[in-house]
């Protein structure tokens, strides 16, 4: 008797194993259609972010404006003051 598989059981294995293969790529491929649905749910949700951080950065400019104009105003008012006296 020799330990060579016959052409049967190679076969089958050959099939088992296409089979396992098969199954692992529809799994993953569920798993990916999954992703992909909850990462389409939160794309409106990250664009709303990035145009909250937009927002906030024009606001963050302007009070950066309005502060630097405050010194500019403090610094002449303190100016004007030292001139009357």
């Amino acid at each position: 008797m020799s330990n060579d598989p016959s052409p049967d059981d190679s076969s089958s294995r050959r099939d088992a194993t296409l089979a396992f293969v098969l199954q692992s790529l529809r799994e993953h491929e569920q798993n990916l259609d999954k992703l992909i649905g909850k990462l389409a749910e939160l794309t409106p949700h990250i664009d709303y972010i990035r145009e909250l951080y937009g927002r906030f950065d024009e606001v963050e400019a302007r009070v950066g404006d309005l502060e630097s104009e405050i010194k500019r105003l403090i610094s002449y008012f303190a100016t004007y003051q030292t001139r009357e006296l």
